[in-house]
């Protein structure tokens, strides 16, 4: 079972593995009304929510590779959102103004070579935002959009590095030699609050 991931509102979701299938649910916070949102035979997984709620987008091998779909919250309207490209798509991240979603996409089958592609939210002008050949994977927008921090071995082991939404200004955030990973928003607390600024965790 995958970490849950959280819903705007009272909801969240998870992937999970029945009878050896990857299939996504939704339940509440106190872990009732467990909901099966997918029921296709392929695998459905890496969820993000879009910032109203109201959406999810996941990756399915429904189409014969991994590629990105869309569905309601309630499971219904399943559309593909990538495909037919010949790569394999996976961990999305949807921006906070809802019109766009990150995520990583790998062609051939060495292995090695990841890349951050960006979308419409509704499917249009896909941009390979990455072009090292390094692995780069696992995007996250920050607060306001205006950046993505991503995990890369471009120094030779997982670092996190942080670029304009747009891709300029590709900089690390981490090296330290360790192992990087699953970089994640932390919100600004508010100022009359004293807490942190908001960043990035791993």
């Amino acid at each position: 079972m995958r970490s849950l991931h959280g819903h705007p509102t009272d909801r969240r979701s998870r992937r999970v593995e029945p009878n050896g299938n990857d299939d996504v649910f939704v339940m509440l916070i106190d872990g009732t009304e467990v909901t099966l949102l997918t029921t296709n035979p392929a695998g459905d997984y890496d969820h993000a929510w879009s910032p109203d709620g109201s959406k999810l987008v996941f990756t399915s091998t429904r189409g014969g590779t991994p590629d990105l779909y869309t569905m309601s919250a309630a499971g219904s309207s399943q559309q593909p959102l990538t495909g037919g490209v010949g790569g394999e798509d996976d961990l999305p991240d949807w921006s906070h103004d809802g019109t766009a979603i990150a995520f990583d996409r790998i062609f051939g089958t060495t292995g090695n070579d990841y890349e951050i592609w960006r979308i419409g939210a509704d499917g249009s002008n896909p941009v390979d935002l990455t072009t090292d050949p390094a692995h780069d994977y696992a995007p996250s927008f920050s607060a306001d959009d205006t950046k993505i921090a991503f995990v890369s071995t471009r120094d030779g082991d997982s670092e996190i590095m942080v670029m304009n939404a747009d891709a300029p200004n590709q900089s690390p955030l981490t090296t330290n030699g360790s192992t990087e990973a699953d970089p994640d928003l932390v919100p600004p607390a508010p100022a009359q609050s004293g807490g942190v600024r908001g960043g990035f965790r791993w």
